[in-house]
This record gives structure tokens, sequence and C-alpha cells, in this order.
């Protein structure tokens, strides 16, 4: 961004618009999208990682806090969101994790997130920010995490989990506060 100075005490309109109005819009009006996951009743092995898939804006269990303010820039893919411009975004997210057979107990889960990683493997090898998952009961594993960086336009953020101690499945079916997310909001220009 240019910084424009004026040698006269006048402003036109048009610069005012231009120097400062759109600017400040600008600002306040960054792309941000939230897209939710319920459940994955399809049992994972234990020590598997798996890319947490996404449902479209709108739907599933966590429709209602689900948003996008691009009108769907951040793309559609089911595993992954994409920046839609240059910028400094924040990465933010929540996973749940919980027993695929009730009555067993998972003595580990961890969630990570990485950019421009395909595989759940190399999101977890590669990752940008890796947590612990805490233990809400013996079944279930939940945390979250987050990372500020600059992204390019075209690049992707990807979340994974795993969990170990027995078979697991991600989220819960019928709790709407059991939901898992992946937020991505542009938050400045690329540093």
């Amino acid at each position: 961004m240019q910084i424009k100075t004026w040698t006269d005490a006048y402003v036109s309109t048009d610069d005012l618009n231009t120097e400062l109005v759109d600017n400040l819009n600008r600002l306040i009006a960054q792309p941000a999208c939230r897209r939710t996951f319920a459940a994955n009743l399809t049992a994972n092995a234990s020590g598997a990682w798996l890319l947490v898939p996404l449902d479209p804006v709108g739907t599933g269990e966590g429709r209602f806090s689900s948003f996008d303010t691009s009108s769907g820039a951040f793309g559609a893919n089911s595993n992954r969101m994409t920046a839609p411009e240059d910028g400094l975004y924040e990465i933010t997210f929540s996973a749940v994790i919980r027993a695929a057979v009730s009555a067993t107990s998972l003595t580990y889960g961890a969630a990570a997130i990485a950019v421009n990683q395909a595989t759940a493997t190399n999101v977890a090898a590669n990752a940008l920010c890796r947590t612990a998952l805490n233990r809400s009961w013996g079944e279930e594993r939940s945390g979250n995490g987050s990372a500020t960086v600059p992204l390019l336009k075209g690049d992707y953020v990807s979340l994974a989990t795993t969990g170990i101690g027995t078979t697991w499945v991600t989220g819960h079916d019928s709790f709407t506060e059991m939901t898992s997310f992946l937020c991505l909001s542009r938050v400045g220009e690329k540093p």
C-alpha cells in the first residue's frame, strides 16, 4: 500500500475514498471461512492419521456455525481450505475423536494443521501446529490450536487427527458441541 501526502489542506472526495475509506473497508472486510465436521463413523486403526473431511458450508451437524464471507473462494475440496488471495492468515481448529467401540479407551489423541500437504501423514510430519487432544472422558479426546502464517493465493490448509489405544472415529454424530472445525481468516497483508 502506498501512502499519499497532500500539499494543501483540501482533500478531494475521490482521494478520501481511495486513500482512506477503501483501505479501511478492506481491513474490515477480510475474507474468512469456517467449515465443520461432525462425525465419520468408519473406524480408523490405532495410530493412523486421517485427513478430517470438512462439510460444505451450511451443511452437516455444524451447519449453524459454519460460514464463508467470500462466497466460495476458499474452495469446496472436502479435505482442505484454499487461500483466495495473498495475505497473513489466522488458522484455527478444534478436533474431536472418540473410541469406535463403546467402553474402550483412547490413550492418546492428536491433531495437526499444515500448508500444502495432501496426505494425513504429511500433515502430521510437516505441521505448523500439532497438539495433543485432551481427555474429555475415557472414550473421547478433544482439543484445539491455531497458527498465524503468510499464505499465497492457492496455498491450502488441511487438518489431520489420530488416536492411539483402540480403533477410533472422528467427532460424534449426535452432539453439535462435539463438532470439529477448521477456520481460515485473512487478518492482514502478507509480510
